[in-house]
C-alpha cells in the first residue's frame, strides 16, 4: 500500500478520528483499539505524534492499565510510565540502525469518556536521526496489541523542512509498519539564517 505525503499539522488525525466519532453518534468498534500514528522527519530528529482511541468495551481496561495506583486519576508520572511500555512493543530504524524512541510530552481523557469509546491516549515522541545527505531508509513498526488493535499510520510534511523529498513508501496491510525512503532537505545557509534572525 503507498500513502500520500501529507500536510504537517499536529493532532489533525485524532481531532478529526473524534468528531467522526461524535457526529455518528456512536463510538468505534468496541473492543477495538485505534492507533493512529502521524511521522514528521526533521533534519535531525524524527517526530511521531500517537493518538491511541480505546473502544468502549476496553477503554476501562485501558484506563486502569494507565491508573496502576487505581485511584480513578492518572498523574503524569503514570502517563509517562505507560509511555514507556508502549514504546517497548515499537522500534524506529533509520538505515537499518534502530533510533530510540524518547518522550516530548503526554495527554490523556479522564476515566469517564475512556468508558463512553471517546477518550483518548496522545503523546508525542522524537528520535535523533543523523544529518547526512543522500537517501536514507526509515522503517517504524508499531506491535502495540497488535491483537485488538486497527492502525492509521500517515507521514506529514514539515513546514520547516519544505526541500525534503520523500522517493517512496509502503504501509503494511495492518497498516502498522511504515517503510520509506526519503532524501533530507538543504540545511539553510549561514547567510540565510543570518537575515533570518536580524
Amino acid at each position: 500500500m503507498r500513502l500520500s505525503l501529507l500536510p504537517f499539522y499536529r493532532s489533525t488525525s485524532v481531532g478529526t478520528a473524534l468528531l467522526a466519532l461524535a457526529g455518528t453518534g456512536s463510538a468505534q468498534a468496541q473492543n477495538e483499539l485505534l492507533q493512529i500514528s502521524s511521522v514528521r522527519i526533521g533534519r535531525t530528529t524524527v517526530e511521531i505524534d500517537w493518538s491511541t482511541i480505546p473502544g468502549s468495551g476496553i477503554g476501562g481496561n485501558a484506563f486502569d492499565r494507565i491508573d496502576v495506583n487505581r485511584d480513578g486519576m492518572i498523574t503524569q508520572g503514570e502517563g509517562q510510565a505507560y509511555v514507556k511500555r508502549t514504546l517497548k512493543d515499537v522500534t524506529l530504524t533509520v538505515d537499518g540502525k534502530s533510533r530510540p524512541l524518547l518522550m516530548r510530552r503526554v495527554s490523556l481523557s479522564d476515566r469517564k469518556p475512556m468508558l463512553a469509546g471517546f477518550g483518548s491516549i496522545q503523546f508525542l515522541v522524537y528520535a535523533v536521526i543523523p544529518e547526512r545527505p543522500g537517501r536514507h531508509t526509515l522503517v517504524f513498526e508499531n506491535r502495540h496489541r497488535r491483537a485488538v488493535s486497527k492502525f492509521e499510520t500517515t507521514v506529514w510534511n514539515d513546514p520547516a523542512n519544505p526541500s525534503l523529498r520523500i522517493v517512496d513508501q509502503r504501509l503494511d496491510a495492518a497498516g502498522a509498519r511504515l517503510s520509506l525512503t526519503y532524501v533530507p532537505g538543504k540545511a539553510p545557509s549561514p547567510s540565510t539564517s543570518s537575515h533570518s534572525g536580524s
